[in-house]
């Protein structure tokens, strides 16, 4: 079935509430599907973090079009897989000329983020905190791959996908390159598994990123829900950052130290990443 023209949504800086809202593109001549890749071209540019540097990938225009040519097709497919627990890097809008993906506005995300972790810090006896390590760096294409394909997307344009991030490994990119929109939609897409694996074992959780929280009985409880989130990254090839792994069992420092935790700012136009 031909694929409907992009159009952005009713409320710009929102998240998608239905998937129908966001349709996916027919990339532009010579971009996205059967695109010839091998002129793109990405500048990695180091940025200080806590603990170190990350490389953020700086692509050019038809780099940074083709990605997102490649990645919007399958965004009404992920985004209505996603389960109310995620809070970051939602979709609000796709845009077709040039095709860009545009996510929820940060500050709005980051605020709904903190409602949520006081209400549930409220009734948890304990909370785990924990995240993946070197999350965007560690997801492969195939990972990607796989990911997509368990969500039923279509061969070819998981394919086209997989296309582009081997053209930027090419490039020097490491994993899914940190910035560019395209990619914190992939990675919900992949951590979807994380998310699935606590929901099945009863756990309540929230998800920025990469960055979990898990509000359970005790530290016991707490316990259990890492063994299930270990398991869950180690099926989908990541590692737990066992560095920022911890139990907080005062509800009050539960809501201090989950509110504190992940960026606390970020650029303007930026998505979170991990």
């Amino acid at each position: 079935m031909p694929l409907p023209p992009v159009r952005a949504i009713a409320r710009p800086g929102r998240p998608c509430e239905h998937p129908g809202v966001v349709a996916a593109a027919h990339p532009p001549p010579g971009r996205g599907r059967g695109a010839v890749l091998e002129d793109l071209h990405v500048r990695l540019r180091a940025e200080p973090k806590r603990g170190g540097i990350r490389w953020l990938a700086v692509l050019d225009p038809a780099a940074a079009e083709a990605y997102a040519a490649a990645v919007a097709p399958l965004v009404p497919a992920i985004e209505a897989a996603l389960p109310p627990e995620v809070l970051a890097n939602r979709v609000a809008a796709v845009h077709p000329s040039p095709v860009r993906i545009e996510l929820e506005a940060w500050e709005l995300a980051r605020a709904r983020f903190r409602r949520l972790v006081r209400e549930r810090a409220a009734r948890a006896g304990a909370a785990l905190m924990v995240d993946v390590r070197d999350c965007y760096g560690s997801i492969s294409a195939a990972t990607v791959a796989a990911a997509l394909a368990a969500l039923g997307c279509d061969g070819r344009e998981v394919g086209a996908v997989v296309r582009v991030l081997e053209r930027l490994a090419a490039c020097g990119v490491r994993g899914l390159p940190i910035g560019p929109e395209p990619s914190a939609v992939l990675a919900n897409a992949v951590l979807l598994a994380v998310d699935r694996a606590l929901r099945e074992g009863g756990w309540r959780h929230l998800r920025w990123v990469d960055d979990v929280i898990v509000f359970t009985e005790g530290p016991s409880a707490a316990a259990e829900a890492l063994e299930r989130f270990t398991a869950a990254v180690d099926g989908l090839g990541l590692a737990v950052a066992t560095s920022k792994t911890r139990v907080i069992v005062d509800p009050a420092a539960i809501r201090g130290a989950a509110i504190g935790s992940g960026p606390a700012a970020r650029p303007p136009g930026r998505p979170a990443s991990g």
